[in-house]
């Protein structure tokens, strides 16, 4: 199972001309700077979850700088699916995650940068 989020939250909600939200209520952000269509980290730092009991050490926490595009190379890194892509010759935009997951950091690939 896996949970992510896409950007950050949405601030600055008004209704008939009145504040009902904005990024201070709940702390959405967690104290980081921006929100939804903001390239600050509060608007592309987003919550990441996976679960998969037995593969997937419980409370595991990571840094590493992901993107919603490593899903994919995750999935098909997990079925071990490589072969049934359609184009297997044609590399993936992401990279997969599993590595990092299952703790085994010293072969989790590791980008230079993000795009978007």
């Amino acid at each position: 199972v896996a949970f992510a989020g896409d950007n950050g939250p949405n601030g600055n909600i008004k209704v008939n001309g009145k504040l009902i939200h904005d990024l201070t209520t709940f702390e959405s952000t967690a104290g980081m700077r921006g929100g939804k269509r903001d390239i600050y980290e509060g608007g592309i730092r987003t919550p990441f979850l996976m679960q998969w009991k037995g593969t997937i050490q419980p409370n595991l926490a990571s840094s590493l700088p992901t993107s919603l595009e490593d899903l994919f190379a995750t999935f098909v890194d997990a079925a071990k699916a490589e072969d049934f892509l359609p184009k297997p010759e044609i590399p993936l935009d992401g990279v997969s995650l599993l590595p990092a997951a299952t703790g085994n950091n010293q072969e989790q690939i590791v980008r230079d940068y993000l795009y978007f």
